[in-house]
């Protein structure tokens, strides 16, 4: 009876030390939090992509509907043609009241060539530096031609393209670094586009 009673306590003490689930659910979140981490950061970067496209597409359309309703007088100017500031200065209002960084496109100088008559800015100031291939670059395109069918005749038009392509950092790079300490890990820079076209009124 003795050996049975001993058999039944060790039985009971084996089970309830190895069916105790108690500080599991502790090992369980520590083990899944990063996981958890990455899926809501994947999340809301790929929020912040499809919101900053819609601004960029937004900034494109308020810049090409202002400058196809400028002059065309100052096109000998080349580069520092006034109707051209003037729609930097739409575009660069547009990002900053919308909450993008304007990366110093208020205060650029654009490069300036004769085909479709097209004044180029890029610029990467903090705080979206990037490398080479990572600029904001506003392309104006005021000579910009596309054809319309009227009929039995096709028609060429004469209109203002605006180009915005955006620099974005993925914030992914933040969570490598609190889920390894020390990593130089910078994370991708993503390039956001969008164009608009309207036609010329003058």
């Amino acid at each position: 009876m003795v050996v049975i009673d001993l058999a039944k306590n060790f039985g009971s003490a084996m089970g309830r030390l190895f069916g105790c689930v108690r500080g599991s659910q502790i090992a369980e979140f520590a083990i899944g939090l990063p996981f958890l981490m990455v899926l809501l950061v994947g999340i809301f970067d790929f929020g912040q992509v499809l919101n900053t496209k819609q601004k960029i597409n937004n900034a494109a359309r308020e810049g090409a509907r202002f400058a196809s309703n400028q002059t065309t007088l100052d096109w000998s100017s080349g580069a520092s043609a006034p109707s051209i500031a003037a729609t930097r200065a739409v575009i660069d209002s547009y990002l900053t009241s919308a909450g993008l960084a304007d990366c110093g496109l208020q205060n650029a100088t654009p490069s300036f060539t004769t085909t479709n008559m097209t004044w180029t800015y890029s610029v990467s100031s903090s705080p979206c530096q990037g490398d080479a291939s990572h600029l904001m670059v506003v392309v104006i395109q005021r000579a910009y031609q596309y054809s319309i069918v009227n009929g039995n005749n096709t028609v060429d038009v004469v209109s203002t393209k605006v180009s915005i392509t955006y620099p974005l950092q993925w914030h992914f790079a933040s969570v490598m670094k609190v889920l390894l300490p020390g990593t130089n890990y910078t994370g991708p820079i993503v390039s956001v586009s969008s164009n608009a076209v309207m036609a010329n009124m003058t």
